[in-house]
């Protein structure tokens, strides 16, 4: 086994957890976004309905 191989392996190993894990994040935040984005719209409606 060389260098570069072992290298390979190592760098394979790491990026498939970090990759994972900030697609979690990233589904995590946006579903969190979403779910803000329809209670605000809730809440500005009836205002917007208010001030028309």
């Amino acid at each position: 086994m060389n260098d570069e191989f072992h290298f390979f392996l190592f760098f394979l190993v790491l990026s498939i957890p970090t990759l994972g894990l900030i697609l979690l994040i990233k589904n995590c935040t946006e579903t969190v976004l979403y779910k803000l984005l329809q209670k605000l719209k809730k809440l500005i409606l009836p205002l917007l309905f208010l001030l028309i």
